[in-house]
Parts: C-alpha cells; sequence; structure tokens
C-alpha cells in the first residue's frame, strides 16, 4: 500500500466535535435556558484495536453485515493531506492500525478490543440547535 501511486492522509489539528453530547448541551442552555432538559447520547465514537487476523476478520465481517462505516483514521481531526490510506503512528503493525466509528447507543459491538472516544448527539430535527452547537 505504500508504493508510488498511493497517497498517505495526514492528520492536522483536534477539531472540537459539535455533535459532542457535552457541546449539544451547552448549545441546548444557550438557545432555548438552563431549564431545557438535558438531551442524552444517540450515537458513540468507537475506536477499534484489532490486533490479531481474526480481529480483523470478526470487524469487517460485523461491519459488513450491520452496514457500518468504518475508518482507519480518527474523524475528530482535520485532514491537512487527503489520501488513500492513514496509519496511526502508535501501532506496532500497520496491518492492525485503528478503526473508527461512530455508533448507535445500545448496537452490539464484536468482540474486538475498543473504547469509547466520547458521547455524541446526532439528530437532525433542530437544525437551530445544530447551528449553534457547531
Amino acid at each position: 500500500m505504500t508504493s508510488g501511486k498511493f497517497k498517505r492522509l495526514r492528520l492536522g489539528q483536534k477539531r472540537n466535535n459539535p455533535f459532542e453530547i457535552n457541546q449539544i448541551n451547552l448549545a441546548a442552555q444557550s438557545v432555548f435556558g438552563s431549564s431545557y432538559p438535558r438531551l442524552q447520547a444517540t450515537h458513540n465514537y468507537i475506536k477499534f484495536s484489532p490486533t490479531t487476523q481474526e480481529h480483523l476478520a470478526v470487524l469487517n465481517e460485523w461491519a459488513f453485515t450491520e452496514n457500518i462505516a468504518l475508518f482507519d483514521y480518527p474523524l475528530d481531526y482535520e485532514i491537512s493531506t487527503h489520501g488513500d490510506y492513514y496509519i496511526d503512528p502508535a501501532v506496532s503493525d500497520s496491518v492492525y492500525t485503528y478503526q473508527y466509528a461512530s455508533l448507535e447507543v445500545g448496537i452490539t459491538l464484536p468482540q474486538v478490543p475498543n473504547i469509547t472516544i466520547s458521547q455524541l448527539y446526532i439528530n437532525y430535527n433542530n437544525p437551530l440547535l445544530l447551528g449553534h452547537s457547531f
């Protein structure tokens, strides 16, 4: 994958995620007042850390079956250089680079090591709230 025709994606600055639940609740208080009920997370931003071929197979099968979009780069960073692939510098083997996804709360996760990076509120029914959060 590192031949001359493939270009490596490069990350820029970490972004503030406007969908992060605390950010959305701050926006809701600002727009609707402090009496507005606190919103609950609808999604979790997950980082999968496969360490074996079995993990990769399970993760890819699960993503295919559940129609889940997995990304090999963190979604909460700006992209400074677009490319065909990203390998996190923290991984010791590029085959086992981290995978990221935004998943509905309550979805059954595959048996692959993972952590929840943040809780999100993804609901497009209130454009005023989203606009303020952005």
